[in-house]
């Protein structure tokens, strides 16, 4: 039997399930990335980069294979599929509702088999046992980690029956690049399962190196490897799971609680260019829009003063962020902003018992000053990143005063 691997977030021939199930229940499989022009066009630059990047050293692994990244335009593929006289395909089983939608339509198309391990395990596995999402991170934590956390299903990379169609007009990868921008100027990522590879490998030998963040994203490596390499990254690939089974079953964040929000252009304005005065909030904002990265413990302090001392809608932040990030993930950066702004699913419910007591408010000023080595972080962050001499820009909030008018709605 002829299939097609539809390669979505799994672009790697390690550890890749979906591709192996198609692999062993195929004579012949066909790779197949399905190009969509509105997708490629709504993504931001650094993350098109990255994806071209991936598929571009996935292509150069299969050429040596034998086979090849077919890539069909979307209003193609139904023809496509006929063509090549192909009634059966698999994929990653996806938890957006574009996921789940274009899920539909490739049933529509041919026998299409999703494989659900796009969380490095079936998501039952982050499920309570009535098959609802945890509501509290630790609980579900305890719950993977008793129960064998995530195993490597195969590291076995070569697949004999992958094949290329003889004659086929392939899309051409540079011309992919004609939906990126310039590189951004202090980008230090690179797309590609080596990458990530290595990447993981110094997370696992504790050699600091790059964030291995755009790499989970685009499943250049597998959660289950990521879960392998430290706490850090073990917590990383869990929260990733706690939020995409949240969105699953749409309680990522709570809808009704009534927040007036000031939403101050000139000041939002400020945010978005790391004007605002306040040192280790402008270097993260210039970190993110020079890099497309912006350090996990800065994303934080950064949200919480869009939230809680501009009294800025954090919806407005998400999408600055999506806009930005090469690793810009929906669900976890929906869910990430949403446990800042003290929204989520994991906080208490407007006017419950526990209702306003649970607040917190990060002070840029002395955030990550309590200790001698965050201190020094702290400073090697801000004189890294901050284009400017400290203190030399007015600040364009009284962090005292803000703070007591938002909270009252906490």
């Amino acid at each position: 039997m002829i299939s097609l691997w539809i390669i979505t977030k799994d672009i790697r021939l390690e550890d890749n399930y979906t591709l192996a199930e198609a692999s062993k229940n195929s004579s012949l499989v066909y790779p197949v990335f399905v190009f969509d022009e509105e997708q490629f066009r709504n993504g931001n630059s650094s993350s098109v980069h990255f994806l071209i990047e991936s598929l571009y050293e996935l292509n150069e692994k299969l050429k040596s294979m034998n086979s090849c990244i077919h890539i069909v335009q979307k209003n193609n593929f139904d023809a496509f599929v006929k063509g090549i006289k192909c009634n059966k395909a698999y994929i990653l089983k996806g938890f957006t509702d574009f996921e789940k939608q274009r899920g539909v339509n490739y049933s529509s198309i041919l026998s299409l088999t999703e494989i659900d391990d796009a969380l490095g395990a079936d998501r039952k596995k982050f499920l309570k046992a009535d098959k609802t999402p945890y509501r509290v991170f630790s609980k579900m934590e305890q719950s993977v980690n008793q129960n064998g956390g995530l195993a490597f299903y195969t590291m076995n990379a070569t697949y004999p029956n992958l094949s290329k169609l003889q004659n086929f007009d392939t899309f051409d990868f540079n011309s992919l690049k004609f939906y990126t921008g310039p590189r951004l100027p202090e980008a230090t990522w690179k797309g590609g399962s080596n990458e990530g590879l290595l990447i993981a490998s110094n997370k696992f030998n504790k050699v600091p190196n790059q964030d291995i963040s755009p790499h989970v994203k685009f499943g250049t490596i597998s959660p289950r490897l990521v879960y392998q390499c430290s706490s850090e990254c073990q917590r990383g690939i869990l929260w990733r799971g706690l939020y995409y089974n949240l969105m699953d079953q749409n309680m990522i964040y709570l809808k009704q609680r009534n927040i007036v929000w000031n939403n101050d252009p000139v000041k939002f304005q400020h945010w978005c260019n790391g004007t605002t005065g306040f040192d280790l909030v402008d270097a993260g904002i210039n970190q993110l829009i020079r890099s497309g990265i912006m350090d996990n413990k800065i994303r934080m302090l950064v949200a919480n003063f869009l939230v809680f001392v501009l009294n800025i809608d954090w919806r407005y932040g998400e999408e600055f962020f999506r806009k930005n990030l090469v690793d810009y993930d929906w669900p976890l950066n929906v869910g990430n902003w949403a446990w800042c702004a003290q929204v989520g699913i994991d906080h208490p419910r407007p006017n419950s018992l526990y209702s306003g007591k649970q607040v917190r408010i990060f002070n840029p000023d002395t955030y990550l000053n309590d200790k001698p080595e965050r201190k020094a972080f702290r400073n090697l962050y801000i004189s890294k990143w901050l284009p400017r001499p400290q203190n030399t820009t007015t600040k364009i909030a009284d962090f005292n005063l803000n703070v007591a008018i938002t909270v009252q709605y906490y």
